[in-house]
């Protein structure tokens, strides 16, 4: 069982680094004022920019299939910025009981994002080549 341990462990910091990553990347891109005039985006930035808007309503749909108490703690923790023990602080619960939220959401979340769902297909774009 150790190798699946491993893997475990890997989809899971895979999964928080997708979710920061796609955090990150609203928060810029709400940040960044519309230039006038900019040219229309490469054929690369535009497979991205799709790619990026199918994993976050990916993730939100996958984060409202969550229990109510797990998917706040998760949005708290990845959207709000809260370390666990502000979050246990901020519910008033103690911080095992947040690290198990978390954990327990993380698992849940892995599973429904390693398989489409339901009339959606495995899309993933090809590298833009010339």
């Amino acid at each position: 069982m150790p190798e699946r341990a491993k893997a475990i462990t890997w989809l899971l910091t895979f999964v928080h680094r997708r979710a920061v990553d796609l955090v990150r990347r609203e928060n810029r891109r709400r940040a960044e004022p519309l230039a006038e005039g900019v040219e229309a985006a490469s054929s690369e930035s535009a497979e991205e920019d799709a790619w990026l808007r199918f994993e976050r309503e990916r993730v939100q749909a996958a984060l409202k299939q969550l229990p109510d108490q797990q998917r706040e703690a998760l949005e708290l923790a990845y959207y709000g910025g809260f370390s666990q023990s502000e979050l246990a602080e901020r519910l008033g619960q103690p911080v095992g009981t947040i690290k198990s939220r978390m954990f327990t959401g993380l698992a849940r979340l892995r599973e429904l994002l390693a398989e489409p769902g339901p009339g959606e297909t495995a899309w993933k774009p090809t590298p833009y080549t010339t």
